[in-house]
């Protein structure tokens, strides 16, 4: 399925400073996956490079069985104790921003 995510709030620990080249930040938003939407707030890193580049990377661990992921979920399938798919999923962020043209 395709999983969208809507960006609310972005959370610094820490007062800016132009010296250090990363900080931890956290992030808020929505995630919608299969027409549902649920809240998430997950911890990321964010590096500062040369030229203005900016990177994030951090990760988020959701219960798929909240999305209506329920392909073998042990939620439906009480009985089967072993060898289950795990309900919970992994998801990755990795992303690089840079300045516009003229900026």
């Amino acid at each position: 399925p395709n999983a969208y995510f809507k960006l609310k709030k972005v959370q610094h620990f820490a007062k800016f400073n132009p010296i250090s080249t990363s900080e931890q930040i956290s992030i808020t938003g929505e995630l919608t996956i299969k027409g549902l939407t649920r809240p998430i707030t997950f911890m990321a890193e964010l590096k500062k490079g040369e030229q203005n580049i900016v990177k994030i990377q951090g990760e988020v661990k959701i219960d798929r069985s909240n999305w209506g992921i329920n392909y073998k979920s042990p939620s439906l399938l009480d009985s089967v104790k072993d060898g289950i798919i795990s309900n919970e999923i992994k998801i990755k962020l990795d992303l690089t921003f840079r300045p516009a043209d003229g900026c």
